[in-house]
């Protein structure tokens, strides 16, 4: 057994450097169908990042009446903290005082809105809470318990406004711009991989039919279909394993190339991220390389043979 596997692999070597021409357009096919994939997705990487931070951004401020009594507004603190999903750390209330303050701050260089509130004399901000949460769906719990109607007529005469509608079209949009690129991403991945699988069958083909009286050969002296179809795996395999090399340094090449531009994007070191999975990312595109090239040399082999017995 161990003799026979010898003489495939060997084999299939030699069918592959003799195939010098249709062995390169079929690794070249599948090396641009990796790196796309690959590009794909560390586009998704980076469009969840930036989606991470723009979670981060996205809250829902409570505007209490100038007269709400402290009391009754940590009830309704206390009531929201019960919501799955609320991030306790990062939800703030703000008291007048404090809501103030942070009204100035961010207004430092308005003169005239500062003089306005000199002009009035008293502060005419109540105090606000700022919810933020651990992913967007929270948002979304959080939207049912402010339009509760236990909660409206507990707290609606102490709440002035909230900005949660301008801010749930907002959420809204960002969830269907993800659904859209994680379609996007499958459509196009899987367009490339059938084309690769196509020009593999093709390829294998062409030079099963340049070997077909070889086959043919082997099969008069009683050769056993998998020491005929062996070292075409074999050299499907080797399609597989060269692509994955060549779009792991492609792939690497063009991060570390517009890794400026895409921190700009992304806010994320991609260059590191690579870094930090070469083992995984590595693994996956020669493996996914194999699986595609060897699939499509199975069938094509498999198809061969079928056509030859039949005759």
């Amino acid at each position: 057994m161990f003799r026979t596997l010898k003489r495939i692999i060997k084999s299939g070597l030699k069918t592959f450097w003799r195939n010098g021409f249709l062995s390169s357009s079929s690794i070249l096919t599948l090396t641009i169908t990796l790196v796309i994939s690959a590009m794909l997705f560390f586009g998704i990487v980076v469009g969840q990042k930036k989606i991470e931070s723009i979670e981060k951004k996205v809250d829902i401020n409570i505007y209490f009446t100038t007269d709400a009594p402290l009391d009754k507004v940590l009830d309704f603190k206390k009531e929201l903290n019960k919501i799955d999903g609320i991030d306790l750390k990062n939800t703030k209330l703000l008291t007048k005082e404090e809501a103030l303050k942070d009204f100035k701050d961010k207004n430092n260089n308005d003169k005239s809105l500062l003089e306005a509130l000199e002009i009035i004399g008293e502060n005419p901000l109540g105090p606000v809470l700022n919810i933020k949460t651990k992913d967007l769906d929270s948002y979304n719990h959080i939207i049912k318990f402010l339009e509760s109607d236990i909660i409206q007529a507990k707290y609606l005469n102490i709440i002035e406004k909230t900005n949660y509608n301008e801010n749930k079209l907002i959420i809204k949009k960002i969830k269907v711009f993800i659904k859209y690129i994680e379609l996007l991403g499958m459509v196009i991945s899987g367009v490339m991989i059938f084309i690769s699988l196509i020009i593999v069958y093709n390829t294998i083909r062409l030079i099963i039919y340049s070997y077909k009286e070889e086959i043919q050969v082997m099969r008069l002296i009683g050769a056993s279909n998998f020491f005929a179809r062996g070292p075409f795996l074999v050299e499907g395999i080797l399609y597989g394993f060269i692509s994955g090399i060549f779009a792991l340094f492609i792939s690497w090449s063009i991060i570390f190339y517009s890794k400026d531009i895409l921190a700009q994007i992304s806010n994320m070191d991609l260059n590191r991220y690579f870094s930090d999975h070469i083992l995984e990312i590595a693994g996956s595109l020669i493996l996914g390389g194999i699986v595609i090239s060897f699939i499509s040399t199975y069938f094509t082999v498999a198809r061969y043979l079928k056509i030859k017995e039949e005759e």
